[in-house]
C-alpha cells in the first residue's frame, strides 16, 4: 500500500516537473512520510475514541520531535513500525494507572534517561548516516529537547497533572529504543565479524 501510494505521488510530481532525478530517494521519503502520517492519525483516532486526546498528542509530539534527533530502533517494514507505535501507546493506556511515581523516583528516571540521551544520541542506523556537523547538531538538539521535556515533566508532577505520566512514558520509550538500536548494531557487528 505504501509503495503504491508513493509511486502514484512520484508519478504526479514527475508529470508536474517537480522532480526529475533521485526518484528512488523521493519515493522512499514519501513512503516514510505516509507511514508517519498513518501512525499519527491512528494514535489521534485512538486518543479521541478513548478520551485521551492530550495523551495521544503528547505521545506523537515526543516521538516526532525528540526521536528525529535521538534516533533509535525502527522496524524493517512500515507495517511493523505502525504496529509497534500503536502497540506502545496501547500499552501505556493499559498501564497508565501504574505510572504514578513519587517525585524522587521520577527524578531518578529522568536522570537515567538524560544519561542515555547524552551518551548515545544521535543513534545512527543504516537508513540514517550523519556527517560530523550533523551529529553535533543532532546531539545538541537531543540534549536541549530532553532537558525541556524533563523540566516540563517535573512541573506537571509538582502541579499534580497526570499528563506527566505520558510524558515520562514516551520519554523513557525513546531512550529504550535508542539502547535497542545500539544493541542490534552490536549484534549485527558480531555476526558480521564471525
Amino acid at each position: 500500500m505504501f509503495e503504491f501510494l508513493a509511486e502514484k505521488t512520484i508519478q504526479i510530481l514527475e508529470s508536474l516537473n517537480i522532480i526529475s532525478k533521485n526518484r528512488a530517494i523521493y519515493k522512499f521519503r514519501i513512503e516514510i512520510l505516509i507511514s508517519i502520517l498513518v501512525e499519527i492519525l491512528l494514535i489521534m483516532i485512538i486518543g479521541f475514541i478513548l478520551d485521551c486526546f492530550f495523551e495521544a498528542l503528547i505521545y506523537n509530539v515526543i516521538f516526532l520531535v525528540l526521536r528525529k534527533y535521538t534516533g533509535g530502533y525502527r522496524c524493517i517494514t512500515h507495517l511493523g513500525n505502525i504496529s509497534t507505535y500503536v502497540a506502545f501507546f496501547g500499552l501505556y493506556l493499559i498501564m497508565k494507572d501504574y505510572f504514578n511515581f513519587s517525585t524522587v523516583v521520577l527524578c531518578i528516571i529522568i536522570l537515567i534517561i538524560e544519561g542515555i540521551i547524552v551518551y548515545l544520541s544521535p543513534v545512527q542506523s543504516n537508513n540514517r548516516i550523519l556527517n560530523e556537523l550533523e551529529q553535533k547538531k543532532y546531539h545538541l538538539c537531543s540534549i536541549t529537547l530532553s532537558i525541556l521535556i524533563s523540566i516540563t515533566c517535573l512541573i506537571l508532577k509538582l502541579l499534580n497533572n497526570s499528563l506527566y505520566t505520558i510524558l515520562i512514558y514516551s520519554f523513557s520509550l525513546v531512550a529504550v529504543l535508542m539502547v535497542g538500536e545500539k544493541v542490534i548494531d552490536k549484534i549485527e557487528l558480531l555476526n558480521y565479524v564471525n
